[in-house]
């Protein structure tokens, strides 16, 4: 899952908390995350995903203890410089969330924020969602932020190319192939300057997919719409087994 580093280097304005479009994007998850995670002042959050800690600090922001995680060494290593310049308390670790170095029951919640889904095949999801059901206490929660790429392919809105202004530069992108036994769609990205890319695979996940799974690995799923003008939607899945 680490062959994303470059895409996250190219494209790192939008990733680092201490640009101004990540902090854009802090502030929108600190407001999803009020909106739709409720639980007591100084809950324990596991935030599974990470990067370079903008999720996280969505998290600090609504009165949690976050825990981040992510198998980017490049955002991880960016975050926890972040979070030690600003002296802000916030554990983030290089880790794979197939195998979470956690004891079992040991989180009031988990957050899967600004659509990791692409990152993963559906057996990974399911090797983390059994993860994530193992470390949350019974009841706990694990809230989900992703964007229905089956809908939105559907309902007209896909662009097949794409241009991306980073680093002084334009990045083209541009749909290569359809793996319909792997469920991935790969995608070349192109600087305009120079004519070198390179390609990355994305799985293309939806509702009903991401819903299959978390039932199989033992969470009650529900939905709802987050933005009406584009197909990202946010679940709550619940461990089953009493309250925290």
């Amino acid at each position: 899952m680490n062959g994303f580093e470059q895409y996250y280097r190219i494209f790192s304005e939008d990733f680092l908390p201490s640009s101004p479009k990540g902090y854009e994007r802090m502030v929108e998850l600190t407001e999803l995350v009020g909106e739709y995670l409720n639980l007591g002042e100084g809950a324990l959050v596991l935030d599974i995903g990470c990067g370079a800690g903008i999720s996280t600090m969505a998290l600090i922001n609504n009165d949690y203890r976050a825990v981040g995680m992510d198998s980017c060494g490049f955002l991880i290593e960016e975050g926890k410089k972040f979070f030690a310049e600003n002296q802000i308390p916030a554990q983030i670790l290089l880790a794979d969330a197939r195998k979470m170095p956690f004891e079992d029951a040991h989180f009031d919640a988990a957050t899967m924020l600004a659509n990791p889904f692409p990152h993963w095949s559906m057996e990974d999801f399911y090797a983390i969602a059994r993860e994530t059901f193992r470390v949350l206490k019974p009841g706990g929660t694990l809230m989900i932020d992703f964007a229905d790429f089956v809908q939105l392919r559907f309902s007209g809105g896909w662009r097949n190319t794409h241009i991306n202004f980073a680093g002084g530069g334009a990045v083209i992108s541009t749909d290569c192939k359809f793996d319909s036994a792997r469920g991935t769609l790969s995608r070349r990205f192109t600087d305009a300057r120079t004519g070198r890319g390179f390609s990355l695979d994305f799985h293309i996940w939806s509702e009903y997919m991401i819903k299959f799974i978390l039932n199989l690995a033992g969470f009650e799923v529900e939905f709802w719409r987050a933005d009406a003008d584009f197909p990202r939607k946010v679940g709550i899945a619940t461990k089953k087994g009493g309250d925290l």
